[in-house]
């Protein structure tokens, strides 16, 4: 499991213009990087356990849902846990994107994602633009990161429980905050297709980010897709926000809102999150903004960093998206290329998200409010019929209430996450024409 090895699939000799990527397995030893690696390049799992003491390469081609580019030839790097920086730094050469692997089962190992996500931005550069353009300036940010919990089946969960485990909870937070591109929960022991799908939406988000590099201007990570793989594991139930009242028609419409509230939730709440990662980053970017900068002020100060000229919008789309010259001149400092990987991949595809989940869930939410109001005149009526006490139905009124009230603010919710989405709009075009 740990010697150097090189494993090449039968199939990988492609003839004609073939899309390749090179990705790195890193993280702490013992978290199961060599058993992702086999279980993504080989499908098998080795019981035993030997440390990786030098690099492993598996070359394997795969298929991808994706129009025009349904095979794809993939180079995973499985590297040591221990490794001296200077050969990681190596490794790290000409990298497409890199996946921080945790023990989903260990709070220490997540919390070490965080120095692995910084470890691969410090030593790897990459070529902003392609090869026949012109601009020589490098950077990191256009390298997606996966953060991969590992080791799933290990964790004491209960398939029905409506409790997600403090540790998943953990991975997600730090999804958000350090700002990875994804993260997923895996068990490469069980083979149960959760490692492949993961890895397997990193190469569709890859393909997008190469077509959106193709011509003279090059439209940063045109759309990002990697909130497929940013999720709670299909193996839990998200946690019910409303509670059963006891009477079968009222709880059969709560279960069905439970969905649209969930949506609507998690795409507003996300949006909020990565609008004020993408002000925190320009605060610190050294670009003339400080303390809590706005919208506007954040979008004057990037493209004056850029150049007025080398920065504009791409308005055909839900939410704009920076259209980034190649023919800067000038050397732009990292943070500020953070900045604008936070606006791209978080700020738009969030906000694309809002405009396009919450409307649909509003609608969703609107029926059933109204059939909800309709049967609320019935309630005591209902509970009787349901067999309730005196006590029962007093209860059961009290969360039928409750419960009415979550879905109508749900929907006010939605509201105003559009309208917000709508007013950020507003404030990039008109930050962008001063």
């Amino acid at each position: 499991m740990g010697s150097a090895c090189t494993s090449q699939s039968s199939a990988n000799v492609l003839q004609g213009d073939s899309t390749s990527f090179k990705m790195v397995l890193v993280g702490d030893a013992e978290v199961g990087k060599t058993a992702v690696f086999m279980r993504y390049t080989k499908n098998q799992f080795d019981y035993s356990y030997q440390p990786t003491v030098s690099v492993c390469i598996g070359n394997v081609v795969k298929k991808v849902n994706v129009p025009d580019d349904g095979i794809v030839s993939v180079a995973v790097w499985d590297l040591p846990g221990r490794e001296e920086v200077d050969l990681r730094r190596s490794y790290y050469k000409d990298i497409d994107a890199a996946i921080v692997v945790v023990d989903v089962s260990d709070t220490d190992s997540i919390n070490s994602a965080s120095m692995w996500k910084q470890d691969i931005l410090s030593n790897c550069d990459t070529r902003l633009f392609e090869s026949n353009l012109t601009s020589t300036h490098t950077h990191s940010f256009s390298i997606p990161i996966l953060l991969l919990g590992n080791k799933l089946d290990q964790l004491n969960y209960n398939v029905e429980s409506e409790e997600i485990p403090k540790e998943v909870l953990l991975l997600e937070k730090l999804v958000d905050e350090q700002g990875f591109a994804g993260g997923a929960v895996v068990s490469a022991r069980d083979g149960d297709g959760s490692v492949h799908d993961a890895v397997q939406t990193l190469i569709r988000h890859l393909l997008e980010m190469r077509k959106s590099r193709q011509g003279m201007n090059m439209q940063i990570e045109k759309r990002v897709s990697m909130n497929r793989v940013v999720f709670r594991s299909e193996l839990y139930k998200r946690k019910k926000r409303l509670p059963v009242s006891h009477v079968p028609q009222f709880d059969q419409l709560f279960e069905q809102s439970e969905q649209g509230i969930t949506d609507i939730e998690w795409a507003v709440s996300k949006f909020n999150s990565a609008l004020s990662r993408f002000r925190k980053q320009c605060a610190v970017a050294d670009i003339g903004l400080g303390g809590q900068p706005t919208l506007e002020d954040c979008i004057t100060a990037l493209k004056k960093a850029i150049g007025d000229q080398h920065m504009k919008l791409d308005q055909e789309v839900l939410f704009p998206q920076l259209i980034v010259s190649s023919q800067i001149e000038k050397e732009v400092v990292l943070q500020v290329w953070t900045a604008i990987e936070i606006y791209q991949n978080e700020v738009v595809s969030t906000a694309e998200r809002v405009l396009s989940v919450c409307p649909i869930a509003e609608s969703l939410l609107c029926g059933l409010y109204e059939e909800l109001v309709k049967l609320q005149d019935q309630s005591w009526d209902l509970c009787t019929a349901a067999g309730l006490t005196k006590k029962a139905t007093r209860e059961a009124v009290f969360v039928i209430k409750a419960n009415v009230d979550e879905i109508k603010q749900t929907r006010n919710t939605a509201t105003k996450g559009v309208q917000a989405v709508e007013r950020s709009t507003q404030k990039v075009q008109a930050a962008m024409m001063w």
